[in-house]
């Protein structure tokens, strides 16, 4: 039976953590546009005045 080196150990560890980041970050990205576009529409005259 061939041994695994804890580089391999690590390197595997490091991947299986990290494969599913993307779909919580984009959870995360999700509800800040929901949030940011709440925000828009109850102020919008601000949004207007920091434009001119």
């Amino acid at each position: 039976m061939k041994r695994t080196s804890p580089l391999q150990k690590y390197a595997a560890q490091f991947s299986y953590e990290h494969k599913n980041m993307g779909s919580h970050f984009s959870g995360i990205r999700k509800h800040a546009n929901e949030l940011s576009k709440t925000l828009d529409n109850m102020f919008p005259k601000e949004k207007k005045e920091k434009k001119d």
